[in-house]
């Protein structure tokens, strides 16, 4: 009896496969980079946020999201202890970071102050210009290799990032997620879009990857595990109605070796 008892329990265990465990997988994400992925009451949201969830699910994962600075989300995550969301490519980057396929693309627009504006027809043109942009922040690699030529004041606030703006201390402000992007923290900073002006066309499309820390137990496998996951969401359509419900379009599939990587910035 003890035998046959033995043996149901193991046979139960049997098919208990990795995906099915409570596999409890880290995210981070940037408390402050609204509606993509920021913390509201203590709780993390966003659409970087719920697409990154979306995955680690569908690769059997207990997704556990937590939201912070943006740059120490990405020291915590390079320490080993989970994954990052909404992360863009830079050959700094790579040294700590293994990348899934793709996630997501968002436009990456420049604001002017509707009262100061100048005329952009290239990158060239804000060399010298005060921009303001996220602390830690890295976009396309075209305007990562302008950044410098930029004199840059990284904020940890949006919203702060307008009120300056409008006051004059910026000529131009950085944002990743369009126009939806300006209008939150146009409303949060108290600020009409009437005074801004959103420069047309973007500045460039900021492809971002979900962020595997090479000090992660079993990266390689676990890069497998979220790569396997983003197929199947393609595939059945699930992701890409996520990221319409957020005004964007899902990217088609590609594997993040086939992005170009930028220079180290200073």
């Amino acid at each position: 009896m003890r035998n046959r008892a033995a043996w149901a329990i193991w046979w139960g265990l049997a098919w208990i496969t990795p995906a099915m465990a409570d596999e409890t997988l880290v995210i981070y994400c940037s408390e402050h980079t609204p509606p993509k992925h920021y913390a509201e009451a203590g709780v993390a949201k966003g659409y970087a946020v719920e697409a990154a969830r979306m995955v680690a699910l569908e690769a059997g994962y207990v997704p556990k999201v937590v939201a912070l600075p943006w740059l120490r989300a990405i020291r915590e995550s390079a320490s080993g202890s989970g994954i990052i969301t909404s992360f863009s490519r830079t050959t700094e980057r790579d040294r700590a970071f293994l990348y899934t396929d793709l996630l997501l693309e968002d436009a990456v627009v420049l604001v002017q102050a509707e009262s100061r504006p100048f005329p952009v027809r290239s990158l060239a043109d804000l060399s010298g210009r005060r921009i303001g942009t996220t602390r830690g922040a890295r976009y396309s690699p075209e305007l990562n290799a302008a950044l410098p030529k930029m004199v840059i004041n990284e904020d940890g606030s949006p919203p702060l990032r307008l009120q300056m703006l409008v006051a004059g201390r910026l000529e131009g402000a950085l944002f990743a997620g369009g126009a939806p992007a300006v209008a939150y923290s146009a409303r949060e900073a108290g600020v009409a879009m009437s005074a801004l002006r959103i420069v047309s066309p973007p500045l460039g499309v900021d492809p971002n990857f979900l962020g595997v820390p090479k000090a992660m137990p079993q990266a390689a496998a676990v890069k497998a595990r979220l790569d396997a996951a983003l197929a199947r969401l393609r595939k059945n359509g699930r992701l890409a109605r996520l990221l319409e419900q957020a005004g964007l379009t899902a990217p088609s599939a590609r594997a993040s070796a086939s992005v170009t990587v930028p220079a180290t910035l200073p």
